[in-house]
């Protein structure tokens, strides 16, 4: 098992969990996802949001095997495990791996219209613990890179210095139309 107790090992591998969160927040909210999908392409974007997805889900709900980074190297106070039946422990033992990542015979049961689950009950579940997170992380340090901010909807800094709102610091950064709100 890696070593988490190292601060320059940790502050190294916050980067990748920056990373996560933000490709996480880039591709849910990518209006390709709010459709049903119609190439390759959407197809190529919904497989990597659930990857993404189950990284946040094993990196903030389980204990760490081997090498993981886990939300409590990062948070030492961090409690959150994955329920047994809750709707992100179907998502990330059944739905990712059986009808994504594998091939097995519970793909013939996806109907035509796309996957059989909520995305947005998905969204929610997993967005509770991602935004719980976000705040001790911050509280124990760690600020997310300013690209993640932006996939999250948070104006940062750099965009803050060419607004002439005076308070623009506090505005939302929307990244599909790439305006302040």
């Amino acid at each position: 098992m890696a070593d988490p107790s190292d601060p320059d090992r940790i502050k190294r591998a916050w980067v990748h969990v920056s990373y996560e969160i933000e490709m996480y927040e880039t591709l849910r909210n990518s209006s390709h996802l709010h459709r049903k999908p119609k190439d390759n392409i959407d197809r190529a974007l919904y497989e990597s949001l659930c990857v993404h997805m189950r990284n946040l889900i094993d990196f903030l709900l389980l204990p760490a095997r081997l090498d993981d980074m886990v939300a409590v190297h990062f948070v030492s106070t961090w409690t959150a495990t994955l329920a047994k039946g809750s709707l992100l422990d179907t998502v990330r033992n059944e739905v990712i791996p059986k009808q994504i990542a594998h091939l097995t015979y519970d793909r013939l049961d996806i109907p035509d219209t796309g996957h059989p689950w909520d995305w947005n009950a998905t969204y929610a579940a997993l967005d509770v613990h991602v935004n719980k997170f976000i705040d001790d992380a911050r509280i124990a340090g760690f600020e997310l890179s300013d690209r993640a901010k932006q996939a999250r909807g948070i104006q940062t800094y750099a965009n803050t210095c060419t607004s002439s709102s005076s308070d623009s610091a506090f505005a939302v950064w929307n990244v599909d139309t790439g305006k302040k709100t």
